[in-house]
C-alpha cells in the first residue's frame, strides 16, 4: 500500500497570505575591517577593547532588511510547555516563512526578527513540511521584555 500526500503547499502560503503579518528579518551581510583601531592577528579582535567604530571587536558588521509575511504565533506565558524532560523552554515566539523566502546563507545569518514592534532572536529552526520541506520556523525568545 502506497501513501501518497497532497501538494499543500499552495494552501499554506494562501492561508500566510491571509492571515500573516509583516515580520522584517535583521539579517548580516557582511563585514569589513575596523579602520579607527589595529586588530590583533592572533586572536582576530581588535586591540583596542574601547574603539568607538567597532566596540573591540575589530570589525564592522552591515545589515540587510528583508520585510516578509510570516505566520506568527506567540507562546502563552501563563502556560509551560511540560514533556519527557519536565518542563522546557518552548520560545516566546514561533514565525513560519515559506523556504523559499530565504536562502540558506541568510537563514544561518539572521540576527534578529522584528515582529509586533518587539526585537526577538531566533534560538532555533526547524524545517518543516511532509512529503517535501515547504516552510522554515524560528522559534525565538524576546531581546527586551518591557
Amino acid at each position: 500500500m502506497t501513501l501518497s500526500f497532497p501538494s499543500t503547499k499552495t494552501i499554506k502560503d494562501e492561508l500566510r497570505s491571509v492571515v500573516g503579518k509583516e515580520v522584517i528579518f535583521v539579517i548580516l551581510t557582511s563585514g569589513t575591517l575596523c579602520t579607527t583601531c589595529d586588530l590583533d592577528t592572533v586572536n582576530n579582535v581588535s586591540l583596542d577593547p574601547f574603539c568607538p567604530e567597532c566596540s573591540g571587536i575589530g570589525y564592522i558588521n552591515f545589515e540587510d532588511e528583508e520585510s516578509l509575511t510570516a505566520h506568527v504565533r506567540w507562546s502563552a506565558m501563563d502556560q509551560p510547555e511540560f514533556g519527557p524532560a519536565g518542563q522546557t523552554f518552548e520560545g516566546d515566539v514561533a514565525i513560519t516563512i515559506d523556504i523559499d523566502d530565504l536562502t540558506s546563507v541568510q537563514v544561518a545569518k539572521v540576527k534578529k526578527i522584528v515582529v509586533d514592534e518587539r526585537e526577538v532572536q531566533p534560538y532555533k529552526t526547524i524545517y518543516r513540511g511532509i512529503p517535501t520541506r515547504d516552510r522554515l520556523r524560528f522559534v525565538c525568545k524576546e531581546m527586551k521584555k518591557s
